[in-house]
């Protein structure tokens, strides 16, 4: 890999280059990005969602922007970031409490939303790899760690190449019954 006298690389600056036209503004290092405002369509659909919910889906979407050394102390950026669009500091305190105290179920909540949508947005056939990898495979058991909504494993369940376990909360154990 190149390295410029900066000490950049030829890969990191094609990514820098790519993201400011994905949204127009350059990455510059240590410095947080100000996310383009969301859709209208996205704006009702969170606006749906119960409020310590939409304080989370905000802060995760300006946190997906940032590069990572603003992401390392993303709670701190992100009051920077409230203050600059005028939202009062005890009012920043409370997001970021939310953000702190709740991320962890509020991350949990926003999977299973994902996973048990009654329309998926994410594709939901098996992997083409996987399913050419196991053809004419003898039938036996199979572990997928990290399943997401499961469909890889149902594509191994199917052409009874693997049996399965689930460990999950309900609702995300719900997609496997799903017959996608």
């Amino acid at each position: 890999m190149r390295h410029y006298r900066s000490g950049r690389t030829m890969t990191g600056t094609l990514i820098r280059a790519l993201f400011v036209l994905a949204i127009g503004q350059p990455v510059i290092s240590g410095q947080a990005i100000v996310p383009p405002p969301l859709s209208p369509e996205q704006e009702q659909q969170l606006r749906q969602l119960p409020a310590d919910t939409q304080v989370y889906e905000r802060f995760r979407y300006w946190a997906g922007l940032q590069p990572p050394e603003i992401r390392r102390e993303a709670e701190r950026h992100y009051d920077a970031y409230l203050s600059t669009l005028g939202v009062p500091q005890q009012e920043r305190g409370r997001q970021l409490k939310i953000i702190d105290t709740e991320g962890r179920r509020l991350e949990i909540e926003r999977w299973n939303r994902i996973l048990t949508a009654a329309k998926p947005a994410f594709n939901t056939n098996p992997n083409a790899f996987l399913v050419e990898m196991v053809k004419g495979r003898t039938p036996g058991t199979a572990l997928e760690v990290g399943m997401g909504q499961g469909r890889n494993l149902r594509s191994m369940r199917r052409t009874n190449v693997a049996s399965c376990i689930v460990i999950s909360n309900q609702r995300t154990s719900k997609s496997l019954k799903r017959g996608w």
